[in-house]
């Protein structure tokens, strides 16, 4: 008898599943085939992300490509220079995400130590 999958979304030769466990919830993407799969627990960053785009249909191309650079990723034998070249993309990634963040205005930043200032008396006021 094979166990009931909640199949959230299924792109390619590839299910995505979410399962239950008894301390954590889990993502599952498996090829239907069962020889690979991957999985992001509820307290990874990824878990969020894949549920979010499992809910999208706009991000069904992006889930493609995200599945098949992982797939082979993990079945090749990665040579030292382009792992190097893999960890300097990331960089130059990382380097784009934070030049392109939004900028904290002069009003965000007073906002911000105002509210550590009252959580600072806050916490010596029941700490005294």
């Amino acid at each position: 008898m094979s166990k009931k999958k909640n199949v959230i979304a299924r792109v390619g030769n590839f299910e995505i599943t979410k399962d239950s466990g008894p301390e954590h919830d889990y993502i599952r993407i498996k090829a239907i085939g069962g020889h690979w799969g991957i999985s992001h627990r509820d307290d990874s960053p990824m878990y969020g992300v894949w549920m979010m785009m499992c809910q999208e249909p706009d991000y069904a191309k992006g889930m493609e490509v995200i599945i098949a650079m992982s797939y082979t990723l993990t079945n090749s034998l990665l040579d030292e220079g382009f792992m190097r070249d893999f960890f300097a993309a990331c960089e130059a990634m990382n380097k784009r995400r934070i030049e392109a963040a939004p900028k904290p205005t002069d009003q965000d930043e007073a906002d911000a130590i105002a509210e550590i200032e009252m959580l600072e008396e806050a916490k010596s006021q029941i700490t005294d």
